[in-house]
């Protein structure tokens, strides 16, 4: 099951993907962003419709990592 960390104040997300170095790097990045906001670990399921209103920003800060 793909699991994603998303802020619940912004509803935005990025997916976690096991054994990548850049994404765990991303996911870093992410965290410092939405300091102060409340973090959760969700299944993708729970986020992937427009219905749910969270965004995805995986690609956003996968390419900001150096």
């Amino acid at each position: 099951m793909v699991k994603v960390r998303a802020c619940l104040k912004c509803k935005h997300f990025v997916v976690i993907k096991d054994g990548s170095f850049k994404n765990q790097q991303a996911i870093k990045l992410f965290e410092r962003e939405h300091t102060g906001h409340n973090l959760g670990t969700l299944d993708y399921n729970e986020v992937k419709d427009k219905a749910s209103g969270y965004e995805s920003r995986t690609n956003e800060f996968q390419d900001r990592v150096q």
